[in-house]
């Protein structure tokens, strides 16, 4: 019979705690700048301000909750 050898993939090794936050920190600059652009092209128009308006008020609410966990 022949045996064929199989080889496990190399793992990739895991970020530090460290690492990981500043990834989390990057991808939320990342939102928050993705979020800024589309508020700067929402305000020209009223349908999209008050979009916008509820966005921002979920916002809101999101960062009070999540400053509650800390």
């Amino acid at each position: 019979m022949n045996e064929e050898k199989t080889s496990k993939p190399a793992e990739e090794p895991q970020p530090t705690s460290g690492e990981a936050w500043e990834e989390v920190g990057k991808q939320f600059q990342a939102l928050g700048e993705s979020l800024a652009a589309a508020f700067r092209v929402a305000v020209h128009n009223e349908e999209n301000r008050r979009r916008v308006q509820e966005m921002q008020s979920g916002l809101e609410s999101m960062t009070v909750s999540a400053s509650l966990v800390t």
